[in-house]
This record gives structure tokens, sequence and C-alpha cells, in this order.
């Protein structure tokens, strides 16, 4: 196999061809639980691996959003934050799943 070797300062990730990539990018970021989202506070913070550089991000910023699953709780008839996160990702989530449900109190 030709891997080339990283420069200075490289990332020895970013070294590998994308084919090698992808599949680490969704070990890392494709959880088994699903992703709750219980109201605006309780939004989680994007994976420390989204955060690293603009080419990861870029890369594997899909693989999160299709991959996984997100649940958002309602409360009070509430799905603004839904309504919102919907808009914001159109286009991204085009094969994943994601719903809500209905609560009286929020687990």
């Amino acid at each position: 196999m030709d891997s080339k070797k990283p420069k200075q300062g490289q990332s020895r990730l970013l070294s590998l061809p994308p084919e090698l990539r992808n599949p680490n990018y969704r070990y890392a970021l494709v959880g088994t639980p699903s992703v709750k989202i219980k109201n605006r506070t309780h939004v989680p913070e994007p994976p420390a691996l989204l955060q690293t550089c603009r080419q990861v991000r870029a890369e594997a910023h899909g693989i999160y959003f299709l991959k996984n699953d997100f649940i958002f709780y309602v409360k009070n008839c509430d799905a603004s934050l839904y309504i919102h996160w919907c808009k914001t990702f159109d286009g991204i989530r085009t094969n994943g799943s994601h719903g809500f449900e209905l609560s009286k109190s929020v687990k």
C-alpha cells in the first residue's frame, strides 16, 4: 500500500486516503444509544472530532448526522427546537431517522 508520510504538524489521520478515514469517522461518531435532545439547554455539543479542523468537520459531519438517531422530547406541544433542527440540517439527513416523543415530563 502506498501511504504518504504526513508532513511536520499534519495529522496522521488526514494523510490516509478517504476510504480509510471514513470507517474511522464512523467508528468514532456513530453511537449505539440515540442522541437525546430534551430542550434548548440540553442540546449536546457536537463530538470533539467534528471540532478538530475544517477538513475533518467537512468529511465527518454528514456521517454523524446521517448515521445516528436523534430523539427530541417535546413538552407542552412546543416543537420549535425540532423544527429549527430540521431546517438547519435539511439536506444532510436525507437517509437517517429522527423523531420526537410527546411527554408530560422530560426523562
